[in-house]
């Protein structure tokens, strides 16, 4: 009996609080649209308001000008919701990563992208890509020529930066198929708000492209990289 009552209350909370929320924004678009009504009227007519005793008069309000708020009023609130859409959505689909490697560490926020199914041909562990414009100074000199077309693979003469070396093949949309220089760093510390993970020797893709065109990220993780050990 008392998970009935405890059931039912939940669901009537839940229902208040859906109801709430609508007449809540109800509310606030009418505020919005009028005022937007207002401020059109008001810039258009800033010569020819009449006003008594400090109030408006808006006997010249036409129905043009309640069109024209609403216009604005719907221009203006998709833009607000869209910035407010993409900050929510970022810091529930981003963490924060800690590259170190040769004793250099850098740290880069990373976007969570279940369509990341890229894997080191070696041994099948998943990849993380970066900006390679961000990691630079985490990367050997022979890494940077790569990237710059001033040098081949094939060309690398040390032996220690030679067998961090990966070549990781991909397609994608318009791509069918590519290849990203992928090098084994040291560690990355996977910061998030509950936990700090730790992966050892994880492969990175460098991209030469930016990854976000407003640089929200700089790197584009799998899921599953917040599950990794507890450091």
């Amino acid at each position: 009996m008392y998970v009935y009552f405890d059931d039912y209350y939940c669901l009537l909370a839940k229902e208040f609080k859906s109801i709430f929320k609508a007449a809540f924004i109800v509310l606030w678009s009418f505020v919005f649209v009028g005022g937007a009504i207002l401020s059109i009227f008001y810039l258009s007519n800033a010569g020819n308001v009449n006003s008594v005793n400090g109030v408006m008069m808006l006997n010249k309000l036409s129905s043009k000008y309640l069109v024209y708020g609403v216009f604005v009023s719907i221009f203006i609130v998709k833009i607000v919701f869209d910035v407010v859409d993409r900050h929510y959505y970022l810091k529930n689909k981003t963490v924060e990563l800690c590259i170190i490697n040769d004793d250099k560490q850098i740290r880069v926020t990373a976007l969570l992208d279940t369509g990341n199914c890229l894997k080191d041909p070696i041994s099948g562990c998943p990849i993380i890509i970066a900006d390679a414009e961000y990691v630079s100074e985490l990367l050997p000199k022979e890494i940077i020529n790569i990237l710059n077309d001033k040098e081949q693979v094939s060309q690398i003469n040390d032996y220690e930066v030679h067998k961090r070396i990966r070549v990781i093949p991909y397609t994608t949309i318009g791509v069918q198929n590519g290849v990203l220089l992928g090098y084994r760093v040291d560690y990355i510390y996977v910061i998030t708000k509950e936990k700090v993970g730790l992966i050892k020797n994880p492969i990175i893709a460098l991209s030469k492209e930016h990854l976000s065109k407003k640089e929200d990220y700089q790197a584009i993780a799998y899921p599953e990289i917040i599950n990794w050990e507890v450091k």
